[in-house]
């Protein structure tokens, strides 16, 4: 499943003041496209559906990846002229929820300061994942927390993430390598030097055994736009073309919860840009 990350607009590249919140568009991945992927390969998918964010402006501007925000997922319809809308919104740059849509899930992501006390984060990077029912509560499906290890402190190129169900059971854990870690595979990653960042998908089982790739059950990838626009500007704009393998036994529930670990990954790692820097 590609997710290509619109973030590409002309008043953030201009104008540090301008915040604007994040929104994705997402289609089915096809076994003919490459492993890395150009632009166009994204670009020109018809979308299935996309996701918006919510967030106060505040927020947005002052604490940046740290903010408190949620994530809709609203579908698309295809209409008698050949455009794609979504409930309640014309299809474009519109951010921002579409006035009168009910997502078909909600990612809500809580205020979070990781600061790291003594080798240990108290308050690590999360997201939770609802589906939205209109005659009762929602249904919670799970959420993907952050796993700052002790040896963090000394060894920061190896990063994890936990992907739990609603009984809080681990179902994945995620291990993104930077720098000289898991072979060099992210060095420079993603740019014109190393077009794709990848982060493993590992079954809790398999995770334990010493983080073999050979006991990948999935991936997700950062993919460089390339030399054009999106590519050039990304360090100010934060556009990014997203790659999620699913497990192949993978069900709805837990593509949910890597969708939101995709998100989240993108939110900690990507989100920073020059005009975000003091």
């Amino acid at each position: 499943m590609p997710i290509r990350c619109s973030r590409l607009y002309l008043s953030q590249l201009l104008c540090g003041a301008c915040e604007k919140q994040t929104q994705f568009k997402v289609s089915a991945w096809d076994s003919d496209v490459p492993d890395e992927p150009e632009d166009e390969h994204f670009t020109t998918r018809q979308p299935m559906f996309q996701v918006k964010e919510r967030s106060e402006c505040c927020q947005r501007y002052l604490c940046h990846q740290f903010r408190a925000l949620e994530l809709g997922v609203f579908p698309l319809q295809a209409q008698a002229d050949g455009t794609i809308t979504s409930q309640g919104d014309q299809w474009g740059e519109q951010s921002g929820w579409p006035e009168g849509a009910e997502p078909m899930l909600v990612m809500e992501k809580p205020f979070r300061c990781p600061l790291v006390l003594c080798c240990w984060m108290p308050w690590p990077y999360e997201m939770r994942v609802t589906r939205p029912r209109a005659d009762q509560e929602s249904e919670y499906f799970g959420r993907v927390l952050f796993e700052w290890k002790w040896w963090n402190c000394l060894w920061p190129c190896d990063q994890r993430m936990s992907v739990r169900d609603s009984a809080d059971q681990t179902l994945f854990e995620l291990h993104r390598p930077s720098a000289c870690a898991g072979g060099c595979v992210n060095c420079f990653a993603p740019s014109c030097c190393n077009r794709v960042h990848r982060t493993s998908i590992r079954r809790p089982e398999c995770a334990e055994g010493g983080g073999k790739a050979d006991s990948d059950v999935g991936e997700l990838h950062n993919v460089w736009p390339g030399c054009n626009m999106r590519g050039l500007c990304m360090p100010n704009s934060a556009a990014d073309n997203f790659v999620i393998k699913f497990p192949p036994d993978a069900d709805a529930r837990e593509k949910s919860l890597l969708m939101a670990a995709l998100f989240l990954h993108n939110f900690i790692y990507w989100e920073s840009r020059d005009n975000q820097k003091n």
